[in-house]
């Protein structure tokens, strides 16, 4: 009889043939099955699996309801398992020891801090060494010590909250991120290592001899010294003896010999200067001390943790400098600012330890100079140190400047780490930890979800905590500076902001806040983020590099401008078109409150020729000194006056002061017309006009005394220059003619020097040529003025022609048919026409005369005049002219330039700020200077009626002066054209031209930034970390950018030196982003750490530096990044639609025809390549899982199963699942895939079924009943999970899960010639025990089913043709075999081919193992025989 036999060699389920070309050795179905594939004898066959069982025995207790495993870690090192529970009421990470088959806690959460869900499976575990990280996508990416914490969980055997120190751990002991230090170190600062007084005074003691005060006293023993105060001096000190009132500079050196009490000290005399003060002097006694700290550099410090594993933080806030200037000492003759040289000698930093975070086990003390961006460790102070503990927040001294440990140059750039706030991937490769798929940035919304836009409220102050003191410097805000605030917000764990800001945290200091030791406070209107915990400010100033310079002397110029003399040292600091502004005042510490900025026009290296020029006079010649007392010494044809081009003087009065004559008076003189470079000027009634280079001297012989000299100038007189001559009169006996011969001169004073040209003003004058005798000066310009009678109406006072010239009505609009004033007259119409003088915000008169707007009704415009005991003044020019607008308009704008040109260098005057000005009738001379003015052009309207134009135009000046008028022209009876008095503006004249004068205290100039530095909106750190508690309160910031010496002079430089060490802006930079700042996903991006290296100690995992190229990102067009995992040397990363590989350490180079080569890079990750095939993971990470070379998952969007080998990416799902996976994944909400390396079978668990992938048969070879939380191989032994806990797949209580009991099963096709039909008499199979039933009712009474036994039964058989069935086997010559049955018959079934089985048999599989089904079905049971 034809036998028709299956074995199971392919051991493969095929779902996806036709029931007529499924290959034999393949099965339709099968459950908890297991195919031999070895060589044994029993290979093909057919086996129950293994059940599972707990290793530990007894279910873990208080693990929480709902526990379930979200996340496992097999680590072969160590031989243990690591598991993540998340249930209802706790989270915990349990740890299992293979070796040892016990479980301890590793972490436990009962207070939400790790907040485990089911909905977020941990796919991103990664160990190394002890050091384990995690990532859920649902709070911070984790990090724990393994072994730190099982010792924290050492007696926790009822899974209570972890505690560290008998307290609750807390989020932030466990996070990869670490804070970093909240505020800067305290510094305690003095310019003395010593303790106590070191600075003292001697009185009346002298070291020159009393018989003899030139012969200075013996070096040696001085004997006793007993000084004002009790010094804290000892034997062996050096003590500098100077002048108390520092009137000279000279030094006497002491040293102490024996201390006899206190305040007395028995001394040596070592050095005594000849040139000392003789007879006796007070004495200021100084400690010579050793060199000190950081002398010519700005050092700034700050600290960082180092946490337990090696972790440091990020650098916390910098302190203010370390710098403590000397008082103000900046010599021309030294060429330097000696008080901007660091003078501290003892330095201790402290406040390190305050607030410090659990688990730092050691603080570093940071050191930064300006001149530098290296960072360097002072002192690392462990927990351990006594430092540590010092103080009241630990303390250090520092005790030497020469600082050689230097942090990495990229720390200067990590202002925070840019960890992720959650991120969905991790992985560990090339020694970093990565992260894909995560969370940065935040929101900037409040409480209630509202956007934020920040507002400040900003003040700078004179520092409260200084007083202002003249000379001593402060730290201070840099004055003639606009400023921008700024606010970043930080998290928790220290995550920034860009900088945010707003118009109104901008400010600007003017000039006169450069007295004042400057603070800024800053208060916050707008509400806080809701992410934020704390805050700082940042503030942004931009301008480019400024210098000081020290004036030495100053020199007129031939154009009538200055030249200021400077140190050669200082030459560099300037340019061609520099401009400098003038701060402080020539020889004493006045600060010069006016613009003082003046343009440099030009620089010569060395004196100009025209310095070198000494004027030697030749005579002056009076009236008084050639018997002329009574007669003008210039002839009228001569006279010297505005366009003339020479100057006529009688022989007679020549020849007695010039020689050239033969008479007494010029005997003995050598005739002036024979010497050379000659200059005239012309003196009288105390003007002086400048000097005119003579261009020829001519005699001209005339009869009897008419005989004169011609002195013919090279240019002629000018205008405003000669003005004070007036009109030839012969009896006008006021005038001189002084000539002087230009000669070279060689100063010393030109050595070692630069000179820089400038223009000459009122201000200048003030701060520097004033200096000079104050008596000393010329009328530069003036005008006859008087007043009007107060409340005139002035139309009807001009009309009187005493008083002015009016034209007879004739609407002619002529200046010089007009006159200047003293306004006091109403008028109708104003407008104001610009000046620099405005009080309280009105620019009107300069708002110091109140109810004045521009307008005006009739007779509303009252003028103020010159009044005793105003500090003003106005003065005002009247004239006539035509009744229109139009015929106006353009004069009053263009008054000193077209309509009355000769009034241009008065009006001038007027409208300069500290110009001078007197009357000339004024007895005492009184000078005013003009502290600020303002125009204005007035009117009046025809018949009072705004809008009808009359013909009278005013022009007012409105003069603020410095001091109250004291001598008024109104009130001495200068009231009239016939009565009138001068108004004479002055220029400050040097006697004689001498040079100025240098000082120890010189004038100070400050060179204007050329601009801003490039604009990278670059903002610095400036605060500390302000909690968020104190949002919206005031706060003072420890901001400044340079030191005051309350005089005018701010520098920010090591001894002002041109390109020496300066301040920094700052060390922490931030910027304000181009685009809108918010929380973002990066579903593309991969971001890593720094190295770990356990060999050196190093652990930088917690270090993401942005500044540093620590991202690679994937298209996005293949989905978000689910998976990342480092194999085979680089990293695999898994999107929803593509899967790629990112070599680490070294990148693909792509050639000419498009293939790739492997090349070492410097570069972590490389460029990305994409494996072949058009798949992914979907989001489904928790599908992955690898074996070897191998990896497997599932791609749910298109219905696949994958392997990922060395030969790429291929789909196993077709191997005979196709349509199984199709449909069952798209209904799977997860899909849990785990390796068995025993069976090496990849199990892949959908939502009611678990399937097995062999690697050995490549093939699907059984379903199995275990439906696994997770799953994970530890050496050979296949563990999953159920309900949190662990459970071994070696249990030889087979079929056997989660202590259920479940049957095995497979479904057998028969399929060979299809195309006959066949009858089937019998089935018998080889294999273990078959199923017996226990039959009571068997009438043979056969034995072998008499005791029940458990085994192998078929089910049912089923054909296309027919039904029956095989209740039981027997077994005979070793087979297992039956007569097939026919299904009993009743009239519902009655069939006529019931009593045999034709057609295509097949062996099904059904669900269930216990009735009578309508397929052939092989159920595997436990057999207990």
């Amino acid at each position: 009889m034809p036998e028709i036999k299956r074995q199971f060699g392919q051991g493969a389920m095929n779902k996806d043939l036709d029931e007529r070309l499924v290959p034999n050795g393949s099965y339709r179905d099968a459950l908890n099955i297991q195919v031999s594939s070895s060589e044994a004898s029993d290979v093909g066959a057919v086996q129950n699996i293994l059940g599972n069982r707990r290793p530990y025995g007894n279910a873990l207790a208080n693990l929480g309801n709902n526990a379930q495993c979200i996340g496992v870690y097999a680590h072969p090192k160590t031989e243990m398992i690591y598991w993540f529970i998340a249930s209802d009421t706790k989270s915990l990470i349990l740890e299992y020891d293979q070796t040892l088959n016990t479980v301890k806690p590793i972490l436990v959460d009962t207070l939400s801090i790790l907040n485990f869900s089911t909905r977020f499976k941990i796919t991103g575990i990664n160990i190394i060494d002890d050091l384990m990280f995690w990532s859920d996508d649902k709070t911070e990416p984790k990090k724990i010590n393994i072994v730190t914490w099982r010792g924290y969980n050492s007696s926790n055997t009822s899974y209570t909250h972890t505690q560290i120190n008998s307290s609750n751990f807390t989020e932030d002991q466990i996070t990869v991120i670490k804070k970093a230090p909240l505020k800067p170190p305290a510094l305690t600062m003095s310019a003395s290592s010593r303790t106590g007084i070191t600075e003292t005074a001697l009185l009346q003691k002298s070291f020159t001899e009393t018989s003899d005060p030139f012969d200075l006293v013996d070096t040696g023993d001085y004997g006793n010294v007993t000084f004002t105060s009790s010094p804290n001096f000892a034997v062996g000190d050096k003590l500098e003896l100077t002048l108390l009132d520092e009137s000279e500079d000279e030094k006497v050196i002491l040293s102490v010999t024996q201390v006899i009490s206190a305040n007395t000290f028995k001394v040596n005399l070592d050095v005594v200067p000849e040139d000392v003060e003789e007879n006796v002097q007070d004495w200021k006694v100084k400690l010579i001390e050793a060199k000190g700290l950081f002398e010519f550099k700005f050092p700034q410090f700050a600290y960082r943790y180092k946490y337990d594993d090696n972790e440091y933080s990020s650098i916390g806030p910098y302190s203010p400098v370390a710098f403590l200037p000397g008082n103000f000492d900046y010599a021309p003759k030294k060429g330097f600012n000696k008080g901007m040289v660091n003078t501290l000698r003892s330095l201790k930093i402290g406040g390190f330890t305050e607030a410090a975070p659990s688990g730092v086990s050691e603080i570093d003390i940071l050191y930064k100079e300006s001149s530098n961006n290296n960072i360097y460790t002072v002192q690392s102070i462990k927990t351990t140190d006594p430092e540590y503990t010092a103080g009241s927040n630990g303390e250090v001294e520092i005790t030497s400047d020469v600082i050689f440990k230097v942090l990495p140059a990229i720390q200067s750039l990590r202002p925070y780490d840019n960890v992720p706030r959650k991120a969905k991937a991790q992985a560990m490769s090339a020694n970093r930890i990565m992260y894909g798929n995560y969370l940065e940035n935040f929101n900037v919304k409040d409480s209630g979800g509202a956007d934020i836009s920040v507002k400040f409220n900003v003040s700078v102050i004179q520092n409260p905590n200084e007083v202002v003191d003249v000379r001593t410097p402060k730290p201070s805000i840099k004055s003639l500076r606009t400023y921008q605030v700024g606010v970043v917000y930080r998290d928790e764990y220290g995550r920034e902001t860009p900088v945010l800001t707003d118009p109104t945290g901008s400010f600007t200091l003017d000039k006169s806040s450069a007295i004042n030791y400057n603070v800024l406070k800053v208060k916050l209107t707008s509400a806080i983020p809701s992410f934020a915990e704390s805050y700082k400010y940042f503030i942004k100033e931009s301008s480019d590099e400024y210098y000081n310079l020290a004036m030495d002397r100053h020199y007129p110029a031939e154009d009538g401008n200055v030249w200021i003399a400077f140190p050669s040292s200082e030459r560099n600091k300037i340019a061609d078109e520099t401009f400098l502004i003038l701060k402080k005042r020539h020889d004493d510490d006045t600060f010069v409150e006016d613009e003082a900025r003046y343009k440099v026009i030009a620089i010569s290296n060395e004196a100009p020729p025209f310095l070198k020029i000494a004027k030697v006079s030749k005579g002056t010649l009076t009236a008084a000194n050639v018997g002329a007392s009574t007669e003008n010494i210039f002839l009228g044809t001569g006279f010297p006056s505005k366009d003339m081009g020479f100057v006529h003087v009688l022989k007679s009065k020549w020849t007695k002061i010039f020689g050239g004559g033969d008479d007494e008076h010029s005997a003995n003189i050598i005739p002036i017309h024979q010497l050379s470079n000659l200059e005239l000027r012309v003196i009288g009634d105390g003007n002086q006009s400048r000097f005119y280079e003579i261009a020829n001297i001519k005699y001209f012989a005339l009869s009897g005394s008419n005989s004169y000299y011609e002195v013919e100038l090279e240019d002629k007189f000018d205008t405003d220059d000669i003005d004070f001559t007036g009109n030839f009169s012969a009896t006008d006996a006021s005038l001189s003619l002084e000539i002087v011969q230009k000669t070279e001169k060689s100063e010393p004073e030109f050595a070692g020097r630069f000179f820089a040209k400038i223009e000459r003003d009122g201000v200048l004058e003030q701060a520097i040529l004033s200096q000079e005798n104050p008596d000393d000066v010329r009328v530069i310009a003036n005008t006859f003025i008087y007043s009007n009678a107060p409340g005139t109406t002035s139309q009807n006072y001009w009309r009187n022609t005493n008083k002015g010239v009016y034209p007879g009505g004739g609407g002619e609009n002529n200046p010089d048919k007009a006159e200047w004033y003293l306004c006091r007259a109403n008028y109708r119409h104003y407008r104001d026409a610009g000046g620099t003088l405005t009080e309280g915000g009105v620019k009107e008169r300069g708002g110091i005369i109140p109810g004045v707007t521009e307008g005006g009704t009739a007779h509303s415009v009252i003028g103020q005049g010159a009044q005793s005991g105003n500090d003003f003044v106005e003065i005002a020019f009247h004239w006539w002219g035509g009744s229109s607008r139009s015929a106006w308009q353009g004069a009053w704008f263009n008054f000193e330039t077209v309509q009355a040109p000769q009034y241009k260098n008065l009006v001038k005057n007027l409208e300069t700020v500290n110009s001078k000005f007197r009357f000339s009738d004024d007895p005492d001379g009184t000078t005013y200077t003009v502290k600020g003015w303002r125009r204005s052009h007035q009117g009046a309207f025809k018949d009072g009626k705004i809008g009808r134009w009359g013909s009278m135009r005013v022009i007012r000046w409105t003069l603020k002066l410095d001091k109250n008028i004291i001598w008024a022209p109104e009130d001495n009876g200068h009231i009239s054209k016939a009565t009138a008095t001068k108004l004479e503006f002055l220029d400050v004249y040097a006697a004689g031209d001498e040079n100025g004068f240098t000082s120890d205290n010189p004038a100070i100039f400050e060179t204007e930034p050329k601009g801003d530095l490039p604009d990278l909106n670059l903002f610095y750190e400036s605060s500390q970390a302000f909690n968020k508690s104190v949002h919206g309160a005031e706060q003072t910031l420890d901001y400044s950018n340079c030191f005051s010496f309350a005089n005018g002079v701010e520098s920010d430089r090591i001894r002002d030196d041109f390109n020496a060490t300066k301040m920094s802006k700052g060390i922490k930079a931030s910027t304000v982003l181009d685009t809108p700042y918010a929380e973002e996903r990066k579903t593309n991006n991969v971001i890593f750490s720094g190295l770990y290296n356990s060999i050196s100690g190093t652990n930088n995992t917690n270090q993401f530096i942005q500044a540093d190229d620590i991202t690679q990102s994937i298209n996005p067009v293949y989905g978000s990044i689910q998976l990342m995992r480092h194999r085979h040397g680089g990293l695999d990363v898994l999107c929803e639609d593509k899967c790629f590989k990112i070599p680490t350490n070294k990148d693909l180079l792509f050639t000419a025809d498009g293939s790739k080569q492997v090349t070492v890079s410097s570069k972590v990750l490389g460029a990305p390549n994409p494996y072949t095939g058009e798949y992914g993971i979907s989001l489904n990470p928790e599908s992955y899982t690898t074996y070897g070379y191998r990896a497997y998952f599932s791609d749910k969007a298109r219905g696949v199963i994958l392997r990922l080998s060395a030969d790429g990416l291929e789909p196993i799902s077709r191997y005979g699942m196709d349509d199984y996976f199709k449909d069952n994944l798209a209904a799977s909400t997860t899909i849990i895939g785990s390796y068995d390396e025993g069976k090496k079978e990849y199990n892949v668990t959908l939502n009611h079924d678990t399937v097995s992938f062999k690697e050995t048969t490549n093939a699907w070879v059984s379903r199995k009943s275990f439906l696994q939380e997770d799953g994970v191989s530890l050496n050979n032994k296949y563990y999953t999970f159920k309900n949190g806990d662990l459970w071994v797949h070696d249990n030889e209580t087979r079929n056997n899960f989660y202590g259920a009991q479940y049957e095995s099963k497979v479904k057998l096709i028969f399929n060979d010639a299809p195309g006959s039909v066949k009858s089937f008499k019998t089935l018998n199979y080889e294999g273990s025990q078959a199923r017996v039933f226990n039959d009571s009712t068997d009438v043979d009474n056969n034995a072998f089913n008499k005791d029940l036994k458990q085994g192998w039964w078929s089910d049912s058989i089923v054909s296309d043709m027919q039904e029956g069935q095989i209740k039981d086997y027997q077994e005979k010559e070793g087979k297992w075999f039956n007569y097939i049955q026919g299904t009993a018959t009743t009239l519902s079934n009655l069939d006529t081919n019931e009593f045999s089985v034709q057609g295509i048999g097949t062996a099904t599989n059904v669900a269930s193992g216990g009735g009578y089904n309508q397929t052939v079905v092989l159920t595997i049971n436990e057999n207990n025989d």
